[in-house]
């Protein structure tokens, strides 16, 4: 009983005032920083939630583009190999950059059921300039026909600028 009646200044009385407020902010902060911090964090989380879900959406509302765009994709195959009109361009590409076709060779059809298409593997074996080649090779790859290149061989032949270019390339087409 003798503590409460012990009279204190005004200095004691702002320092204990200042180590209660000090005392209250540390609970404060020890008990609820971590639930406040959850909770920006949480925030966060569904904010990043929302813009993906927003992205989601934007795909499936534009999925008439989508299958558009594969319709597109669709006619460009051949509904038979038309290996022959393959040839005729591959020619006009090789007379245009100037490269010597050696043989165009069509190997055996692959059918492939799961995506209802046929393959065709030709090989194109010319020789030139190796810049003509590589020149010949861009219009191969940039062909608009559904194809894919699956390898390319370029060597030197030793004589004085003349390269050999072996290029295989799976040409695509529906299955009758």
């Amino acid at each position: 009983m003798m503590l409460l009646n012990i009279r204190l200044s005004q200095r004691e009385k702002f320092l204990l005032l200042l180590f209660f407020m000090t005392l209250t902010f540390y609970l404060f902060f020890k008990i609820e920083y971590k639930r406040i911090e959850e909770y920006f964090l949480k925030k966060t989380e569904l904010e990043q939630k929302k813009a993906s879900l927003s992205l989601l959406q934007n795909i499936y509302n534009d999925k008439s583009s989508i299958e558009a765009a594969m319709k597109l994709e669709i006619k460009k195959l051949p509904a038979d190999d038309r290996i022959s009109d393959y040839i005729i361009e591959v020619d006009s590409w090789a007379a245009a950059e100037e490269v010597t076709l050696i043989s165009i060779k069509a190997g055996e059809i692959i059918e492939d059921a799961k995506n209802k298409v046929k393959i065709l593997p030709v090989e194109v074996i010319g020789e030139g300039k190796r810049d003509s080649l590589i020149e010949f090779l861009k219009h191969v790859e940039n062909h608009e026909r559904l194809s894919r290149i699956n390898n390319i061989k370029m060597e030197h032949l030793g004589e004085s600028e003349l390269w050999r270019v072996t290029v295989t390339v799976d040409l695509f087409y529906l299955t009758g």
